[in-house]
């Protein structure tokens, strides 16, 4: 609890514990809740939050993504994706232009299917009804993505 400016005086005046005391209290008070950036304003977190939320979706639906042999790493498509509050897929659509073949978006799209349910809880506040995903073919020569905490871990390492 913070102590107000007569309850500090008032405590000086009992020795130097309790001025110290009060000191502490108001200290934590003045500093708020919690430290960081986004505590004061967690409006200025948003949109590093729904970068991370994209990253979330795509890398799900990724996951159970077998691409057709054959696509090519020059492949390109847009797809979007509409789901519901709690990551449920209602439907996947390919936007035009897109070189993806039609057994490519069909494994898209499936894979969309299997990932759900979509990650939702913690990202209520940036959660999107539609969705566009830009989706590549993969490279054979590249090696498989990494995960936000595998990158994450690997910053870690470094230091």
């Amino acid at each position: 609890m913070a102590a107000s400016d007569g309850e500090r005086s008032r405590l000086r005046g009992r020795g130097p514990l309790a001025a110290a005391l009060a000191a502490c209290a108001w200290t934590a008070a003045a500093a708020g809740p919690a430290a960081g950036p986004c505590a004061a304003r967690p409006e200025h977190c948003t949109p590093y939050k729904a970068q991370r939320y994209a990253e979330e979706i795509q890398n799900a639906v990724l996951a159970h993504w077998q691409p057709p042999t054959g696509l090519g790493a020059d492949r390109v498509c847009v797809f979007e994706l509409r789901q519901r509050p709690g990551g449920q897929v209602s439907a996947v659509t390919a936007a035009q232009p897109c070189s993806f073949d039609a057994p490519a978006r069909e494994s898209f799209a499936a894979a969309a299917r299997a990932a759900q349910p979509l990650p939702y809880q913690g990202y209520e506040q940036v959660f999107r009804p539609v969705l566009r995903l830009e989706i590549r073919g993969p490279d054979p020569d590249d090696p498989p993505p990494r995960r936000w905490w595998q990158r994450l871990r690997e910053r870690g390492k470094d230091r």
